[in-house]
């Protein structure tokens, strides 16, 4: 479908949806939407048949013959170029005629096909090597061949294609694109409205009479137009394409030459919905390639080339790409396991697919949009091309093969074994029966996490904080103490990813504990940290009470005072000569001095210790001893 006519720049339209731009001629012009619709036979130069076949069994070699050349000239639009990965309905046509002994060969100026991933005109990736000359175009109309030829504007490109590639036959397969897509191509054209059915008509009926104005005797085979689903393309559209496929089986007989040019039309014209018949619900995978070919295999025949069409064989094996990924060793990060291959001619997605060793169940983990236009760089797997642009990144950007992809797996189990491999798709329709080699990953370990906590210490009053920096693949942290270097751990766990410190309280005084945290998660523990020290600090304690003083025996005087919460330890002080003296350092709240002098009048104080920090002093209390 002609998206756009820029004269340096076509869009490509993939799935339903523009991909992307392509830079082409005004006359070559790239859209990788194609519908089908007519379809004529011609022929010219020689081509690449008898090229090396490949260990496809559907490919096979052009048999030695000595009958004169046929030359058969192909048009029409992608349909007919067909895409990397592609067998193409051409392939397939010319093998029925070279195995029935038919010289024949394919002329034009093209012989490449349109990458629908890289967004380049020329990729060369067929199943299988045959004569792949052609003139389709991507998103190519019945107009594009009655506009002046790029090599002899004097000339249509009809005209100029057949005459100046001597086409004995010319197969016409295009037509659908006439009906819904704008054309500017042809002078009186209005370029905002497609053509009616009648209009498209007489543009066949023009490019019939171009072929037979080049060579007199060119037999002509137009192909009717293809319907799709109303999902594809609006109901509106299919009933005139219904309405254009009757006029041509109507009118195009009468456009024959009696005793030199014959016309036929073949019935090409079938619903290609879904992924019996196609890849992306307008394209034809392999089975509608051999299908296609067959009818106009059929149609060559009715014209006098080539046998008749043989019955249309079951190639349902053969769908989606023919060559499978190339699964590398993968490595692995603890339970993640990192997946490497690259994408072969005509996948454009790939499904990653495991199972656990021991079981015959495979799951798919993960598979992206099936449109490259779709796809967003962060859908798994990520693919790059050699020159390191992400597919679906930018769709303006031209990529350079090979496409590599990688995926990592963070669902596995630690301890199980995995196998995994690849099945690749192109646009909707996977593989049915290749897949890459098979991997297995055995016993896989706990991932390493947990390394750059990077805890710090602070110690505080019959406490000490540790803190950290959060592992995002933590569900929690467990914080280790312990009083000295060699006694018991105490521990605990704090839950969170996110959390990053947790104090630890109810400490001894003065006392240096080692403090360490390992990062947790389910099954699995990180590295504990560098152990790291902090003396505890004690509390300034508010002063006792007014000690009571009472004369003891021996000239004494027993003292005794309110009890402070938290002391460790009292200092007991007693005024002699002026000066404060320390007389006692009791655990408990009370206190019985030495002998002191009798008749003297002794001030006292207390103040309370918790570990080596000493509180407020009490109230002085004095006594008299007697």
């Amino acid at each position: 479908m002609l998206c756009c006519q820029s004269p340096a720049w076509a869009q490509i339209w993939l799935y339903g949806r523009c991909v992307g731009l392509i830079r082409v001629s005004r006359r070559t012009v790239a859209c990788a939407l194609a519908g089908a619709g007519l379809v004529l036979a011609m022929a010219a130069v020689p081509g690449s048949a008898g090229a090396t076949p490949t260990a496809d069994p559907l490919c096979v070699d052009a048999p030695a013959t000595t009958a004169p050349q046929t030359n058969v000239l192909l048009l029409g639009d992608s349909i007919t170029e067909g895409s990397p990965g592609d067998y193409t309905w051409r392939y397939f046509a010319w093998k029925h005629l070279v195995q029935g002994g038919v010289n024949v060969n394919f002329v034009g100026p093209s012989s490449g096909m349109l990458d629908i991933v890289g967004r380049y005109l020329d990729s060369h990736d067929y199943v299988c090597p045959f004569d792949e000359d052609h003139d389709a175009i991507p998103g190519g109309l019945i107009a594009y061949y009655l506009a002046p030829s790029a090599a002899d504007p004097s000339q249509t490109r009809m005209h100029y294609d057949v005459s100046h590639y001597a086409a004995d036959a010319v197969v016409l397969y295009a037509g659908i694109g006439d009906l819904f897509q704008n054309d500017d191509q042809l002078p009186g054209d209005d370029p905002n409205v497609p053509d009616t059915p009648q209009q498209a008509l007489d543009h066949a009926h023009q490019a019939v009479q171009e072929a037979q104005a080049a060579n007199p005797d060119v037999k002509i085979v137009i192909g009717t137009g293809a319907t799709y689903p109303d999902s594809v393309f609006r109901s509106a559209l299919q009933q005139h394409v219904r309405t254009f496929n009757q006029l041509l089986e109507d009118d195009a007989p009468t456009w024959s030459v009696a005793g030199h040019s014959q016309v036929v039309v073949a019935q090409t014209g079938k619903n290609w919905g879904g992924t019996d018949l196609t890849y992306d619900n307008q394209h034809p995978n392999v089975q509608g390639e051999v299908g296609l070919a067959a009818i106009i295999d059929e149609s060559l025949h009715d014209v006098g080339i080539g046998p008749a069409a043989e019955p249309v064989p079951d190639l349902t094996a053969y769908l989606g790409p023919r060559q499978p990924a190339d699964l590398l060793a993968p490595t692995t990060s603890g339970a993640s396991v990192n997946l490497t291959w690259t994408l072969v001619p005509g996948a454009t997605r790939s499904a990653i697919e495991r199972r656990e060793v021991g079981t015959s169940t495979w799951t798919t983990l993960a598979e992206p949009p099936a449109s490259v236009a779709d796809r967003a760089p962060t859908d798994p797997p990520a693919c790059t091309d050699a020159d390191g642009h992400v597919l679906g990144a930018d769709p303006n950007v031209q990529l350079v093969a090979p496409y590599t992809c990688t995926y990592s797996d963070p669902t596995t189990v630690i301890g199980h074994s995995y196998v995994y491999r690849i099945r690749l798709a192109k646009i909707l329709l996977f593989a049915t029966q290749l897949t890459s080699n098979e991997i297995t990953v055995n016993g896989l370990g706990p991932a390493p996490f947990g390394t750059a906590l990077a805890p710090q210490v602070v110690a505080g009053v019959h406490a000490v904080t540790i803190s950290w920096h959060p592992d995002s693949q933590a569900t929690g942290y467990t914080v280790e103490w312990r009083p000295g270097t060699s006694g018991s751990w105490s521990s605990h766990t704090v839950a969170g990813a996110a959390a990053s410190s947790y104090k630890i309280t109810g400490l001894r005084t003065d006392a240096t504990y080692q403090v360490r945290v390992t990062a947790v998660r389910a099954g699995a523990s990180g590295p504990p940290t560098a152990t790291l020290s902090a003396k505890v600090k004690g509390a300034v304690l508010a002063a006792p009470g007014t000690p009571v003083l009472k004369i003891a025996k021996g000239q004494r005087i027993q003292m005794t005072w309110a009890a402070r919460a938290g002391a460790s330890r009292y200092q007991v002080q007693i005024e002699k000569s002026g000066h404060w003296v320390v007389v006692g350092s009791p655990v408990h709240a009370a206190f019985t001095s030495g002998r002191l002098t009798k008749g003297r009048t002794y001030p006292v104080r207390v103040r309370a210790y918790d570990g080596s920090v000493a509180g407020a002093y009490s109230a002085v209390a004095r006594i008299k001893v007697h």
